[in-house]
């Protein structure tokens, strides 16, 4: 993705003392890239960038910093705009609210109603929620000592969101923080209607693996730090919970090749993973999933980390390209229909009229040791 057009907006955080260290540069770009605003994040003492495609589902389309002595890519970016715009949740880190995942056949109920969302006519089924392909407003934007942030919001009634596509008005705020080389997304989750209104909330990010130009996919590792595992059947979860014990995968990081595909498409390989951590504490915060990639041939490892509210962790690699998708998710896909129907914790909240949700998730890169 290359910028076509001036800078509109350009904030620096000037070098200063801080504690004895120099604290360098950090600006807040907001460019015009493909007829698309995006919001770019720098840090220079840690050659770090990310991009937020405001209008395509304020999509965190690249993440790229310095991981030892070498610049990485970290997401998996799009090549062009066009391209995000065409598979959103195939490219950086999409955000998918109010459900994320599939509902099964679009059909649900709750507080005595049933409802039907539009689905998708590749399988019948809702899927991803309703923000990730619309253009969100830009509320803010800053470079201090605490970060480069970018401050984003998205609504049903500004965003002219149908009820067909979802019945209950909703105010969805991110706050993007790069600082440390570190990024960091924050959410927050407003009933603005007049009635409780269910949801979940998840995050779609993309890793290239390999992170450099050698070694390939199958050697790199993942490891996700979970309790259970929920079993799924065509991206929907069965019912059936495995205990996880501490020894093996997902816990122990195994390397791509040796972790057998859930599916064989036509296309190739797919797995399709849905864990669980059981978290207690507040949604906002410490101790949610914990997930990573530790790519030994390039010296990197990439860890995933959230909040309480997303105890969940859904381990996604489709057949090309070669990538690894690891979601940090408030709940299970189907979680707005398994609610009204079983006794299974699938991870739904339920917001009153006024209520908020507030909750984050960072990923986290480093250099291994020599």
């Amino acid at each position: 993705m290359n910028a076509v057009g001036e800078s509109s907006i350009l904030l620096r955080a000037s070098a200063r003392r801080l504690g004895g260290h120099t604290m360098t540069d950090r600006t807040v770009e907001l460019r015009t890239i493909e007829d698309a605003r995006v919001v770019v994040l720098a840090e220079r003492s840690t050659s770090s960038e990310v991009w937020i495609v405001a209008d395509v589902g304020a999509n965190v389309a690249r993440f790229r910093t310095r991981v030892g002595d070498t610049e990485r890519e970290i997401l998996a970016a799009p090549p062009d705009i066009a391209t995000l715009r065409a598979r959103p949740t195939r490219f950086g880190s999409a955000c998918l609210f109010p459900y994320p995942g599939r509902v099964a056949g679009g059909a649900f109920s709750f507080g005595g109603r049933t409802y039907q969302l539009p689905t998708d006519a590749r399988d019948g089924h809702a899927i991803h929620g309703v923000v990730r392909t619309r253009p969100w407003e830009i509320v803010a934007l800053t470079a201090d000592d605490r970060g480069a942030s970018a401050t984003l919001h998205i609504d049903t009634r500004s965003a002219a969101i149908p009820i067909s596509e979802w019945p209950w008005p909703f105010d969805l705020r991110l706050v993007v923080t790069l600082v440390g080389g570190v990024l960091r997304v924050a959410t927050t989750v407003r009933n603005i209607g007049g009635e409780a209104m269910p949801f979940g909330l998840g995050f779609h990010p993309y890793f290239p693996t390999p992170f450099g130009p050698a070694g390939s996919q199958d050697a790199c590792a993942v490891w996700v730090d979970a309790d259970e595992q929920w079993r799924q059947s065509g991206g929907l979860p069965t019912g059936e919970i495995v205990p996880l014990g501490p020894s093996g995968w997902p816990r122990v990081a195994t390397p791509l090749g040796q972790i057998v595909p859930d599916v064989v498409s036509a296309e190739g390989p797919v797995r399709n993973a849905l864990y669980r951590r059981l978290a207690e504490g507040p949604a906002s915060g410490p101790g949610g999933m914990r997930a990573g990639i530790v790519d030994s041939v390039n010296g990197v490892a990439v860890s995933v980390r959230a909040s309480v509210g997303f105890d969940r962790t859904v381990f996604f690699t489709p057949p090309s390209p070669a990538v690894v998708s690891i979601e940090p998710q408030t709940c299970v896909p189907n979680a707005l229909a398994l609610a009204a129907t079983s006794a299974l914790p699938t991870g739904l909240e339920v917001l009153q009229p006024g209520e908020r949700w507030n909750g984050w998730f960072e990923i986290m890169p480093e250099a291994l040791p020599n």
